[in-house]
């Protein structure tokens, strides 16, 4: 950041930017007659040097970090786990519900269709006629045993 002198030394000599600042009305900053040179350093000879402790210190940091992050992700995860499965009962829940409602719609539909009224009216709109004797045929196992198999 520029003084008000350094602002005016460029226009003219410093004892015409204080006049002139003077002339404006402008007080005088504080430490505005002090200027800083910049000394340019080389550091291209300046090799450095390896610390041994500091590399142990950042293996030591960092391992005591990645224990903490351990220690703190098995702590945590049974709840997450316990919470995760607590979402999926709750949808089974929610798709147990939904599947006996469906149930229950579907069980009321057949039972207006099994009715023996119903099923005589279907029987007379589609002019289905009983089967006649020769039609029926009777199923008997030879034995329980090959009965229970199939």
């Amino acid at each position: 950041m520029a003084t008000l002198a350094q602002i005016f030394s460029r226009v003219g000599a410093p004892e015409e930017a204080r006049a002139c600042a003077v002339e404006a009305g402008l007080r005088p900053l504080p430490n505005e007659d002090i200027y800083f040179y910049v000394k340019r350093i080389d550091n291209r000879g300046v090799q450095l040097l390896d610390d041994p402790r500091a590399r142990r210190h950042a293996w030591r940091v960092v391992s005591a970090g990645s224990t903490a992050a351990l220690l703190l992700i098995g702590a945590l995860l049974p709840s997450a786990y316990g919470l995760l499965a607590g979402r999926q009962l709750e949808s089974l829940r929610q798709q147990q519900e939904r599947l006996l409602r469906e149930r229950a719609a579907l069980e009321i539909e057949e039972e207006k269709r099994v009715a023996a009224g119903q099923l005589e009216r279907m029987a007379a709109e589609h002019s289905f006629a009983p089967p006649s004797p020769e039609q029926i045929i009777y199923v008997t196992p030879e034995d329980k045993a090959s009965l229970a198999q199939r």
